[in-house]
């Protein structure tokens, strides 16, 4: 990791501008991600919304530069405290990224896991308020797991309607402290091409049937700048109820994709277990290998948002954990 404490060191120094701490990083989606969560915490969760316009593109990524070096605050207190949130954030990530290796180059910070569930193009946020399950896609993205072989509906539906009502923010990141954390791979014990990458790892035990979280990330549609496809999960969104009763079983005609690529939580993290083959064809549950232990589901839900409805992509164990094992699921090959 970098050092860059340099920036503070002593008090009669003044602390540099924004931009310039930004252009410190190794790629654009980092000064991306930085920003957003710096920008997160002294606006206390409610960044305004031409705020949240000025994000990465990636068909022009480092024009992305140009653009926030000239933003403007019109309180100078709160630019100092930008400022010193963005040092803060460098200085504590251990998963900060280098130019070196862009093996790592998607970004990643543990305060991903305690901002909103999705950030949409024009700047507004989706954050799953009083969430409410009326339905599931019944199988597993790319297994073929009935979820009813794990868990109840209502079982599942209590457990996701605890995550999300009060602070869902702050819920969503205590499940995430209580049960996950991120390290660097070492020695894979089962794909040697993932060592030196990220992977998630269970605190402690988990039981089956557990539900470990939202694919969070920037929403985006078909065809406007696509995200890099091995960061992005479909969802939809819906202002209607027919709309949403008439839509949400078909998967394959959504329009919408998550990306976790810049914004997403530890979940953008979790390694394939999907062994080697020429099919696109999900994996049945027979055939998933035993290291395989997590599997996403599409929930449909019924929010507080300026979304009504909403359907999208969460991970549940579908067999026991054991205290430091690697959460792996299922991705298209």
């Amino acid at each position: 990791m970098r050092d860059i404490s340099f920036l503070h060191k002593i008090n009669s120094t003044p602390v540099p501008a924004p931009p310039e701490i930004l252009c410190q990083s190794a790629t654009p989606a980092e000064a991306d991600m930085l920003r957003i969560l710096a920008l997160d915490a002294i606006y206390e969760g409610n960044i305004p919304k031409e705020k949240l316009q000025k994000r990465l593109r990636y068909t022009k990524p480092w024009h992305y530069y140009d653009e926030i070096f000239h933003e403007d605050f019109s309180c100078k207190i709160l630019e100092q405290q930008y400022a010193e949130k963005l040092i803060a954030l460098y200085e504590e990530n251990p998963f900060a990224l280098e130019g070196s290796n862009m093996r790592e180059s998607c970004p990643y910070h543990d305060k991903l896991n305690a901002i909103g569930i999705l950030y949409k193009k024009d700047g507004s946020l989706i954050d799953m308020q009083n969430g409410v399950l009326q339905g599931l896609i019944e199988v597993a993205a790319n297994l073929k797991l009935d979820y009813r072989e794990i868990i109840s509906f209502t079982a599942l539906r209590d457990q996701l309607k605890e995550m999300l009502s009060g602070n869902t923010r702050e819920k969503r990141y205590a499940h995430f402290q209580k049960y996950l954390f991120v390290q660097k791979i070492e020695d894979h014990a089962h794909f040697p091409e993932l060592n030196g990458q990220r992977g998630v790892f269970a605190k402690q035990d988990i039981p089956a049937g557990t539900v470990i979280g939202f694919y969070s990330g920037d929403a985006a549609r078909i065809g406007d700048d696509m995200p890099p496809l091995l960061c992005s999960w479909p969802l939809a969104t819906y202002d209607y109820k027919l709309s949403f009763l008439l839509a949400r079983r078909f998967i394959q005609s959504y329009v919408e994709w998550t990306d976790g690529y810049t914004l997403g939580n530890a979940m953008k993290l979790v390694n394939s277990a999907a062994p080697m083959a020429s099919s696109r064809r999900p994996v049945a549950s027979k055939d998933a290998p035993s290291y395989g232990n997590t599997a996403c589901y599409f929930g449909h839900f019924k929010t507080d948002d300026s979304h009504c409805y909403i359907t999208i992509p969460f991970y549940i164990t579908y067999k026991a954990v054991k205290k430091g094992g690697e959460i792996m699921t299922y991705y298209p090959l």
